[in-house]
């Protein structure tokens, strides 16, 4: 498993950041495959896909 990263702040946006993380999602997540995240609620709400929630003290290497 390739885990791909999206990193918000600030700078670098162009608009609004919700359609930002909608781009990447669209660009790097094939369509109906989920959102492993610690904002599976807000990521779900915003893109549409499913998301499991990963507790925020999780690392992501703990799913390989």
């Amino acid at each position: 498993m390739m885990a791909k990263t999206l990193v918000t702040g600030g700078a670098g946006f162009i608009g609004s950041p919700i359609a930002a993380v909608r781009q990447w999602i669209k660009a790097n997540l094939p369509p109906g495959e989920p959102l492993i995240t610690t904002q599976a609620n807000t990521l779900n709400y915003v893109s549409g896909h499913p998301a499991l929630a990963l507790p925020s003290i999780q690392d992501v290497t703990m799913l390989r």
